[in-house]
Order: C-alpha cells, then sequence, then structure tokens
C-alpha cells in the first residue's frame, strides 16, 4: 500500500493544537474530530507555526492517570511526544 492510498482514504486534513493549551482542549480536540492524535505547534518561540510535537490519546489518559482530574489542566507541551518527524511521499510505500 502507497501513503497516497491511505491519504485517500483517510484524508490530509491535519488537526493541530498549540502546546500552550490544556489536555482538556487537546482532548476535546480529539473526540470532535475523531481521531487519535493532534500536530502540537509552537507558536510561541518560532516564526509561523512549527510542528513541535505530537499530542495522543495516550498522553491524556497517562495525564489523568498520574494527576488526577487535576491532568485536564496540564499543557500539552508538558505531554507532547518530542520525536522528530518523519516525512513520506505519496508513492512511498
Amino acid at each position: 500500500m502507497k501513503v497516497g492510498d491511505i491519504l485517500r482514504t483517510k484524508g490530509t486534513r491535519i488537526v493541530t493544537v498549540r502546546m500552550n493549551e490544556t489536555v482538556a482542549v487537546a482532548a476535546q480536540l480529539l473526540r470532535t474530530s475523531n481521531i487519535s492524535a493532534l500536530v502540537v505547534k509552537d507558536v510561541v518561540r518560532t516564526e509561523g507555526n512549527t510542528a513541535a510535537g505530537m499530542g495522543t490519546e495516550r498522553d491524556g489518559v497517562r495525564a489523568v492517570a498520574e494527576h488526577g482530574a487535576a491532568g485536564r489542566n496540564l499543557k500539552v507541551s508538558t505531554l507532547q511526544s518530542r520525536r522528530q518527524g518523519v516525512e513520506a511521499d505519496a508513492s512511498d510505500s
């Protein structure tokens, strides 16, 4: 299967959240968009919108498991994955 095949099925819309938003805001975006991960944007330190990492459902669950209801108020930046992104072309398998 090619990346382009997946994009045609899933769509190309990318849902983002600012790194200074709360876990509660991120969770609401995940729910309303019916997705399991968001691109976390850094709009504070850089010019324009730069991807700073990923925020996932698992990050939100971990926040609540470790901090209880207060986990909802944590900043996304404290939980996001900081792995370097991977680039792919639509023709890649």
